[in-house]
């Protein structure tokens, strides 16, 4: 209470309008006369009202009116559902997410079992590459030792590339 200075209050904060006591007494007497003069609500309902309510309403109500039934799946609920779904199919489907494969991204073990397990008749196959090559291109002025030859062999690939059955 400190903290908020509550004990140095002064005023409470509740304001009465000017002579309300004086008047009290008055008022009270007044709404006293008043209720005693009057004896009826000035509401009245007719005799056999609540008796002859339930004959005068149930001919009222058809029992064979149909009620009106809204269906769940429409017509436009179906194109509406459809039309979600082909957009979405449209969106992963479109160039933006086009991941384009090139020779670069492919490992060379998977190039080699690819490869390996097609069959290639092997005569067409060295007949295509032997007719387009010309080798005297590649034979060149210069001798290669036997030793550097086998040095380079021996360091840069496979024996069994170079064996065949």
């Amino acid at each position: 209470m400190k903290k908020n200075k509550l004990h140095q209050i002064k005023n409470s904060g509740f304001k009465t309008p000017e002579d309300y006591f004086s008047n009290l007494e008055e008022t009270i007497l007044t709404q006293i006369n008043l209720e005693e003069k009057v004896t009826r609500t000035g509401h009245k309902t007719p005799e056999n009202y609540f008796e002859s309510l339930e004959d005068r309403i149930i001919p009222r109500i058809s029992k064979n009116q149909e009620s009106k039934v809204i269906s769940l799946v429409s017509k436009r609920t179906i194109i509406a559902i459809t039309s979600i779904a082909a957009a979405i199919a449209l969106l992963f489907n479109l160039v933006v997410f086009d991941n384009s494969i090139s020779f670069d991204g492919i490992e060379t073990e998977t190039l080699e079992n690819y490869v390996l397990s097609q069959e290639f008749e092997t005569l067409d196959l060295e007949a295509e590459i032997i007719e387009d090559i010309d080798i005297s291109s590649f034979i060149s002025d210069e001798a290669i030792s036997d030793a550097s030859l086998e040095n380079y062999l021996l360091n840069t690939s496979d024996l069994e590339d170079f064996i065949s059955e």
